[in-house]
Formats: C-alpha cells, structure tokens, sequence
C-alpha cells in the first residue's frame, strides 16, 4: 500500500513552489498556457472603448470627472468637480 505521509519533493515535508514556466513538464506548460490565454481573453473582454475613444470598465458608468485630471487646479477640474456632486445629491434625493 503506498505511504500515507504526504506526498514530497526533494526530500522535504513540503512542496516547494514552482518559479518558473520552464520548470513544468510539457503537458503542464500547455495547460497553464491554456489558462493564461483563457485569462487574458476575458480580462480584454471586461474593457469597451467609449464613443470618444476612451477605454473604461464594462459595466462602470463613466462621469465627467472620469475626462478631467484633477490633479492640475483649473476651472475645468472646479466645474467637472461641482457637476459630479449635483449629480450625486440629485441622485441621492430622488
């Protein structure tokens, strides 16, 4: 019957984590090749391009500020700023 202790690797009582790609055998390369692939597809598939070029998440609303970079002052960004709170607040009353 085989042992019932647990399964090792080089000669120690814990498995030792695989660093590298490389170090798999063929078959698991072709399977974490797979995975990665798979991954990547639906990951890509969570982002839309927006009517104005922009990339965002699917699902997430974009607002004004989202266009805006709020870490330059600037009329704009007070303005952008200002139209996202109303937005809220009249959200928020309704």
């Amino acid at each position: 019957m085989a042992n019932d202790k647990n399964a090792t690797q080089d000669g120690e009582d814990e498995f030792q984590p695989v660093n590298a790609v490389e170090d798999l055998t063929e078959p698991h390369q072709k399977q974490y090749t797979k995975i990665v692939d798979d991954l990547k597809k639906k990951l890509l598939a969570m982002y839309t391009k927006s009517h104005r070029g922009m990339i965002k998440l699917h699902g997430v609303p974009m607002s004004l500020k989202d266009e805006v970079d709020l870490t330059v002052p600037s009329y704009e960004c007070t303005q952008a700023l200002r139209e996202e709170i109303e937005r809220i607040t009249a959200h928020a009353l309704i």
